[in-house]
């Protein structure tokens, strides 16, 4: 299948996924939005609606393709698959909700390479690199990697101009005020399990400091994303693996 011009975005709703949205729509024809929903996710159906209409009036609605895409079967094997083996390795670095993230990608690149995209992006941004998931030591560089193999581009497209993506929003007239942050206009989807993440944080970081934190939790990162390389490799080969009865679910 010949490459299109065409992205796929991680689109949470918030102002980071919004402004890499609006950046695609700039460059390419059609810009998938992929919004993730699983139970404890709260407002994946409705929290994204807000800043997707923005989006359509600005862009026009024929730029987007917004899907929401059930997320639960993929997070359960990402996170439990040879469970205790990574447990026993990695020990309380094995916390399931940092895999939610993973599974999204993993679909994600299912999604690209069936429908013949070549750019998958997000939201991504420096300040929140606590999020194993937004850390470039622990899995962004990683995550290049695994799409890399399959042809893909994996991007961040507002990490680097994370300072300015209030601005950026207002001036294209995507959104209302400069700034939208904190305030009751800031709709994304929240996970549940965050409470408790924050928490595991406050204890790991502490006891093992960030530098032993990005080095346990990158390694097991790293692990997961062999896992699910060597699934999507079998996939493309035709091979009938989980991936199968995911992707057709």
């Amino acid at each position: 299948m010949s490459p299109k011009n065409e992205a796929i975005v991680h689109f949470s709703g918030w102002s980071d996924s919004t402004l890499a949205a609006a950046l695609f729509a700039e460059r390419f024809d059609r810009v998938h939005l992929l919004t993730f929903d699983r139970f404890s996710f709260v407002g994946a159906k409705d929290h994204t609606l807000l800043n997707y209409r923005k989006l359509c009036d600005t862009y026009g609605p024929e730029k987007f393709v917004r899907t929401v895409v059930p997320i639960g079967n993929w997070h359960k094997f990402i996170g439990y698959e040879r469970y205790w083996h990574f447990v026993r390795k990695y020990r309380l670095g094995t916390v399931a909700l940092m895999f939610s993230k993973l599974s999204m990608y993993w679909f994600s690149s299912l999604y690209a390479i069936r429908g013949g995209i070549r750019t998958v992006g997000d939201g991504m941004v420096p300040y929140m690199d606590l999020y194993p998931d937004q850390n470039l030591r622990i899995s962004i560089e990683r995550l290049r990697r695994f799409f890399k193999k399959f042809g893909i581009s994996y991007e961040n497209p507002v990490y680097g101009i994370s300072e300015r993506v209030e601005s950026m929003l207002y001036d294209r007239g995507i959104t209302d005020f400069p700034e939208v942050r904190w305030t009751k206009d800031d709709k994304q989807v929240f996970y549940a399990e965050q409470v408790l993440f924050a928490l595991f944080l406050k204890y790991y970081v502490t006891k093992h400091s960030k530098e032993g934190y990005e080095t346990v939790v990158g390694a097991l990162f790293s692990e997961k994303i062999d896992m699910m390389e060597i699934e999507v490799g079998k996939w493309r080969a035709g091979e009938s693996t989980i991936l199968d009865r995911l992707f057709g679910s």
